[in-house]
């Protein structure tokens, strides 16, 4: 899951940080998504990371809807 996040949030890093909402804090920079098309896709991400970790979860019709919106995102 973890991968699927912080590959929205580097996306959001090429694309501008306005779109992301980048704020320094402390040695580093800590990265808030605040952009709504942002927080939707590291939702889509998230959901989707959920699916593919724990799939015991949900059931394989389930598993399959939770990742066809990130699929569909990225095509």
């Amino acid at each position: 899951m973890q991968a699927a996040l912080g590959a929205v949030e580097q996306r959001a890093r090429e694309v501008d940080n306005d779109a992301g909402g980048e704020y320094y804090s402390g040695c580093y920079f800590v990265y808030e998504l605040t952009d709504p098309h942002w927080l939707t896709a590291s939702s889509l991400a998230t959901q989707a990371a959920e699916a593919l970790a724990v799939p015991e979860l949900f059931a394989k019709e389930g598993c399959v809807e939770r990742i066809r919106p990130w699929r569909e995102l990225l095509a």
